[in-house]
């Protein structure tokens, strides 16, 4: 089973928030691999805590190519992100795109451009993200229906055919204005 977050280390993003759950979910299932896909200013003290906690479970693989990323995206169980502020989130939405259950802190912005569909948890509650994302691993069945929602939605609404769909139609209305 593999836990996939996909995020600049910095300060923000919360990364010892996401060794704590990786801690927690272990101790309660067992072997889980966690994996942090990025880069940031944050990456060798993180993964020195890493050490110290003794997460040989958590992997911290840099940057990867959008190929690479999204491969591993597709072999992973549950996506998760410890951020405490977000801009559009697009990371979410590749999530989604690999059918994957997200689990994320209750942010407004998830509420404007996802609805209900990531599993949300209370600011810096790391045991209630711990039980979400046991949750998540344990019962993918129940999730299901909910995942494939929100894979519909992020093609219907951010997909690249859907985004100039809507330009195209409002550069026709601007241009029938002139």
């Amino acid at each position: 089973m593999r836990v996939i977050s996909v995020s600049r280390l910095e300060p923000s993003k919360r990364p010892y928030d996401f060794l704590a759950v990786a801690q927690r979910v272990c101790a309660k299932r067992g072997p889980v691999e966690f994996v942090w896909v990025g880069d940031g200013t944050m990456r060798m003290k993180v993964v020195e805590e890493a050490k110290k906690m003794g997460l040989d479970m958590v992997r911290f693989v840099g940057r990867l190519s959008e190929d690479k990323k999204n491969l591993l995206l597709h072999q992973s169980d549950v996506y998760v992100s410890t951020s405490e502020s977000e801009g559009f989130a697009l990371t979410l939405g590749e999530a989604f795109l690999a059918e994957l259950p997200v689990v994320v802190y209750d942010l407004p912005v998830y509420n404007e451009i996802y609805n209900d569909f990531p599993l949300k948890v209370k600011m810096f509650d790391v045991n209630e993200f711990s039980e979400k994302v046991s949750l998540a691993l344990d019962k993918p069945d129940w999730l299901r229906t909910r995942v494939i929602q929100a894979k519909r939605f992020v093609e219907q609404n951010y997909s690249y055919q859907s985004v100039g769909r809507r330009a195209t139609q409002a550069l026709n209305e601007i241009l029938k204005l002139s």
